[in-house]
C-alpha cells in the first residue's frame, strides 16, 4: 500500500516546485515589462532630443537669413524690420510646431506679392506698423486675406473692442484715439461680414522684438525656451519611467492575493488526492466506489476536507517561506513538512492520544526530514563511532524541533524537550574525552553547514559571498575537490567547452 506520509511529502515538494515556477514566471514578466519600459523611455527621450535639435536649427537658420537682410539693407532702415518680422514669424511658429508635434505651418512667400505669409494654408498680409491706426487702415486693401499685426498692438485692439476705456501705449491713449481704432475695426468687420477675430490676427512677436537691435536677443530667448522645455520634458519622461518601473516591480512582488490564489490550487490538489487515497483504501478492503454507502461518503468527505485544509495551510506556508524569506523551495517544503509533523505531535499529546515518550518520538521522526541534509553530509564524510552516533542525531533533531516549534510548544512541553536534550548532554559527558571532542566537532560541522546553506541560497546576499559559500557547502557535504567549480574561469570552462 502506498504510504500516505510519502505521498504528502511528495505533494508538499510538488507545491514548492509549483511556487518556484510561479516565481520564475513572475520574474520573466517583470523582465519583459522593464524591457518595454526602458525601450519606451529611450524612444521618448530620443524623440525629444531630435525635435529639440530640429527646432533650434530652424531658429538658427532664421538668424542667418535675417543677418543677411540687415547686411543687404533690404527695405532700407525703416522697412527692414517688416522683412525681419516675416522671417521671425516663420521661424518661431515652425520651431514651436516641430517641438510640440503639431501640424501648424508658416511659410514666407518672399516674392514681393501682396501675400506675405501662408499660415496653415491661408494667405496673410503682415503689417508691422508702430502706429495702430496706420496698420489697421491697410486691411481694406487686403480683404481677400487676413491681416496680421504685432502681438502687443493686437492686445490693445482686443481690449478696446471689449469695452476697456483707459488704456496706455507709449503713453495714455486718448478716448479719441481708442474710438477711432474701434471705428476702423467695426467698419472693416462690417465690410467683410466677419467678427474682427476672424480677419485680424496677432503675430507671435511684439513690435520691438523684431527691430534690428533686438531680433537676435528675441530668437536667442526662443532657443532658451525650447532648451528649458526640453529639460522639463526629459525629466517628465524619467519620472514616468520610474513610476512605471515601481509599479512593475510592485506587481512582480509576492502578494497575499497571489498567495491565496496559488494556495487555492493546492487546496484542490491536496483534497482530491486525500479522497483518492480514501477510495484506494476502500478498494483494498474489498469495497468499490459504486458500493459506497452514506457513511463511506461521509468519511470520504471528511478526508477530503482534512486534505484541503492541510493543503491550504501548506500552500500559504511554503509561499511565505519561498517569497517573503527568500528560502529555496526544497528547504521551505522540508520546514513546512517538519512544522506539520510537530503540530500533529502537539495536538495528539494534548488530546492524551500519546504519552510523553511517544510525543518526543514523533517530534524526532517529524524533524528528521528537515535535518537529513545536515546529518547526512556530516555522517557521509566521517566514520562516526556508534557511541556518539545516536547522541549526534538526537541533539540535532531536538535543536531543530525547538527552533521550528518555538511558537507552538507550551512551557511544559518545551521544558520536557530541553530535559531530553540535557539527558543527551549528560550521556555525552559520560563518554571519554576523545568521543566528546569528536561529538563537539561533528555538532559544529552541522551548525556550520546550516549557516553556509543560508548564504549559498540567499539570493539577496553578495554574489561573491554566495559563490564562496557554495564552495564551502560542497566541501562540507563531501564533494571531491576536483568536482568543485572554484572561479569564473572554471565556470566558463564547464559551460562553454
Amino acid at each position: 500500500m502506498i504510504k500516505k506520509r510519502s505521498i504528502n511529502q511528495g505533494i508538499i515538494q510538488g507545491v514548492a516546485d509549483y511556487f518556484d515556477f510561479i516565481n520564475v514566471m513572475r520574474l520573466d514578466t517583470l523582465e519583459n515589462n522593464l524591457k518595454r519600459i526602458f525601450a519606451s523611455q529611450e524612444i521618448n527621450l530620443e524623440s525629444i532630443s531630435k525635435r529639440s535639435k530640429q527646432a533650434i536649427d530652424c531658429l538658427s537658420g532664421a538668424e542667418k537669413t535675417i543677418d543677411s537682410l540687415i547686411i543687404s539693407r533690404r527695405g532700407a532702415d525703416k522697412g527692414v524690420h517688416g522683412f525681419i518680422a516675416e522671417f521671425t514669424e516663420e521661424a518661431i511658429r515652425n520651431s514651436r510646431s516641430i517641438y510640440q508635434k503639431i501640424s501648424e505651418h508658416c511659410h514666407v512667400l518672399n516674392d514681393n506679392g501682396i501675400t506675405d505669409l501662408n499660415l496653415n494654408g491661408e494667405n496673410v498680409q503682415m503689417k508691422f506698423n508702430n502706429n495702430i491706426r496706420q496698420g489697421l487702415e491697410h486691411a481694406k486693401n487686403y480683404r481677400s486675406m487676413k491681416l496680421m499685426i504685432p502681438k502687443d498692438k493686437f492686445e490693445i485692439c482686443d481690449k478696446i473692442m471689449n469695452g476697456e476705456r483707459y488704456l496706455s501705449y507709449d503713453g495714455e491713449l486718448s478716448l479719441r484715439k481708442t474710438s477711432a481704432i474701434k471705428q476702423i475695426i467695426q467698419d472693416e468687420s462690417k465690410a467683410r461680414g466677419q467678427h474682427y477675430t476672424e480677419w485680424l490676427i496677432p503675430s507671435v512677436s511684439k513690435y520691438d522684438d523684431v527691430q534690428k537691435g533686438n531680433i537676435f536677443e528675441t530668437l536667442g530667448k526662443e532657443k532658451e525656451s525650447i532648451i528649458k522645455q526640453t529639460s522639463i520634458d526629459k525629466a517628465h519622461v524619467e519620472e514616468t519611467m520610474l513610476k512605471q518601473k515601481e509599479i512593475a516591480i510592485q506587481n512582480a512582488t509576492p502578494s497575499m492575493s497571489e498567495a491565496l490564489k496559488s494556495s487555492g490550487v493546492v487546496v484542490l490538489l491536496h483534497g482530491g488526492i486525500n479522497f483518492g487515497l480514501f477510495v484506494l483504501a476502500q478498494h483494498q478492503n474489498g469495497k468499490e466506489i459504486w458500493q459506497f454507502d452514506r457513511e463511506d461518503w461521509k468519511n470520504g468527505g471528511i478526508q477530503t476536507i482534512k486534505g484541503s485544509v492541510k493543503g491550504g495551510i501548506s500552500g500559504l506556508s511554503i509561499y511565505a517561506l519561498t517569497n517573503f524569506t527568500k528560502m529555496p523551495s526544497p528547504i521551505a517544503a522540508s520546514i513546512n513538512s517538519c512544522a506539520f509533523g510537530i503540530s500533529n505531535a502537539i495536538i495528539r499529546y494534548r488530546n492524551s492520544e500519546i504519552d510523553e515518550h511517544e510525543f518526543v518520538s514523533l517530534l524526532m521522526l517529524s524533524t528528521l526530514d528537515s535535518t537529513g541534509s545536515a546529518i547526512g553530509a556530516t555522517i557521509g564524510k566521517t566514520l562516526i563511532p556508534i557511541p556518539i552516533l545516536g547522541a549526534l542525531v538526537g541533539s540535532v533533531v531536538m535543536t531543530t524541533a525547538l527552533n521550528v516549534g518555538q511558537d507552538m510548544f507550551s512551557t511544559y512541553e518545551r521544558d520536557y524537550i530541553i530535559k531530553r536534550q540535557e539527558e543527551i548532554n549528560d550521556y555525552v559527558h559520560s563518554l571519554n574525552q576523545e568521543y566528546q571532542a569528536m561529538y563537539e566537532k561533528l555538532i559544529e560541522s552541522t551548525r556550520k553547514l546550516g549557516t553556509i546553506q543560508e548564504y549559498a541560497f540567499d539570493f539577496d546576499a553578495n554574489i561573491q559571498l554566495q559563490f564562496e559559500s557554495s564552495i564551502d557547502l560542497a566541501r562540507l557535504s563531501g564533494v571531491l575537490e576536483s568536482n568543485i567549480i572554484h572561479d569564473e574561469t572554471e565556470v566558463d570552462d564547464y559551460f562553454l567547452i
